[in-house]
């Protein structure tokens, strides 16, 4: 499967590369939200997105993959734990949402859960 990592700490996306790499994914990476909607054009099969990115965050990803119609499963990885910002990163049509810091079980299974396949 491929996956379109967004998360503007680089340690952070060299971190869920090496997971999915290890898993068998492909990966794609992207800084922030900006970068990550340029890049939707490599088609990834899912998206895991950090929430509170520079010039474009998670919500705003979220919105604009809804505002394009676009249907890849995104599960949101991030430190904002609020219900409030879960609830609306759910309301936007996010498929899964992880707490960082994560184990590499729960993102491979929030992914999973996300595209309905076994990672």
């Amino acid at each position: 499967m491929k996956v379109l990592i967004v998360d503007d700490a680089r340690w952070q996306r060299s971190n869920l590369t090496r997971i999915l790499t290890a898993a068998g994914h492909e990966v794609i990476a992207a800084a922030d939200g900006r970068e990550a909607l340029t890049k939707l054009g490599d088609e990834p099969h899912a998206i895991i997105c950090d929430l509170l990115m520079p010039e474009l965050d998670g919500f705003g990803v979220l919105e604009a993959l809804r505002d394009a119609q676009v249907s890849v499963p995104v599960v949101i990885a991030t430190a904002d734990i609020q219900q409030t910002s879960r609830d609306r990163c759910m309301a936007l049509g996010a498929s899964g949402f992880v707490a960082k810091p994560y184990k590499a079980v729960d993102i491979l299974h929030a992914l999973g859960a996300a595209t309905g396949t076994s990672c």
